[in-house]
């Protein structure tokens, strides 16, 4: 049985430490080959690891951040990491060509952009 929400949540964090509270070792999600998988508690440590990351890069909640990503765990992890610390996400696809990845960027303004790691 699903715990339900008393209101509905506003924000990504709400979400995230709603279900982090009730139903920790829950699986959030699982990569697409079926070996691993994250836990709500799991993404709400990794939430906060992001935000802290992206402090120490001098970028703020509210910027807008634009992150360099494979599909994957990782991905997942930064996108709502960034959302969950109220930040604007930015995606871009790891196969976009550096010309153009630049110059995206340069539209964007974004505070802090990185690629990420697998």
């Amino acid at each position: 049985v699903r715990p339900r929400m008393k209101a509905a949540a506003a924000t990504v964090r709400e979400l995230i430490e709603y279900q982090a509270a009730q139903r920790p070792e829950a699986v959030y999600a699982v990569d697409g080959e079926g070996q691993r998988g994250i836990t709500f508690l799991a993404l709400s440590r990794s939430c906060r690891q992001v935000s802290a990351l992206l402090r120490r890069h001098g970028s703020q909640p509210g910027d807008t951040v634009s992150l360099v990503m494979p599909n994957g765990l990782m991905t997942l992890r930064l996108l709502l990491g960034a959302m969950h610390g109220g930040w604007c996400v930015n995606p871009v696809n790891l196969r976009l060509r550096r010309r153009s990845s630049r110059a995206f960027s340069t539209r964007s303004s974004a505070s802090a952009s990185r690629p990420a790691r697998r």
